[in-house]
């Protein structure tokens, strides 16, 4: 009972690893899409950081639990990129629904892992400020290792600025303290000359992910 135990969570996590997302892992070369698994690992560690280092007062124990379950229902639906799917009216709809479907699945293939189960539930509701952190957080680690630390802009991703301010508008205004830590970075991106793409377009590195 004990050794199946160990290798049904070890294969979710497994599972979780060959989720590719469509970021690079910064300075690699030849350029490697980052796992959910390395994704998760980040999310939590800077979460942890910024709580702790700017006493902003969140329960750390949450932050972690959030942070490393939030993308787990990937394993059901594989990760999707939004800004990929600007132009399909019914993509958020649709990916919420199919979250829904997968979040219920993982809770009932570990019903006796119920912290986990609690956390991706408190997680997706969005109801805690901690919850709400990780969420805006997440998007704005994404945004920043592209441009901060792999060195690419907004247009080699094909992102233009409206698209880019309507994900800043809707997500990272969640955490008050993620928005401000945004608009630090937004006023040195908008000086730069051709920084954003003039309109929306799918790079060719995005559609060859996992090909």
């Amino acid at each position: 009972m004990l050794k199946k135990s160990l290798l049904k969570i070890m294969n979710l996590v497994n599972n979780f690893k060959r989720i590719e997302r469509t970021v690079y892992v910064a300075n690699t070369d030849p350029k490697r899409f980052e796992n959910d698994a390395e994704h998760s690992y980040e999310l939590a560690l800077v979460a942890w950081y910024l709580n702790n280092s700017f006493n902003i007062g969140l329960d750390t124990n949450l932050l972690l639990k959030y942070a490393l379950v939030h993308d787990l229902v990937e394993t059901k639906t594989g990760d999707f990129d939004g800004y990929m799917y600007k132009n399909n009216p019914n993509f958020e709809k649709e990916k919420l629904e199919n979250e829904i479907k997968a979040l219920e699945k993982i809770q009932s293939e570990f019903s006796e892992f119920s912290e986990m189960n609690t956390s991706l539930k408190e997680y997706e509701d969005l109801g805690s400020p901690e919850a709400k952190f990780i969420y805006a957080l997440d998007k704005l680690i994404a945004q920043v290792g592209v441009a901060e630390i792999d060195k690419r802009t907004f247009a080699d991703c094909g992102i233009s600025y409206n698209s880019a301010q309507d994900i800043w508008n809707r997500k990272l205004t969640k955490d008050p303290f993620v928005y401000k830590l945004l608009q630090e970075f937004v006023i040195e991106w908008k000086k730069k000359d051709n920084y954003f793409a003039e309109k929306d377009f799918i790079p060719t590195y995005k559609n060859k992910r996992g090909k």
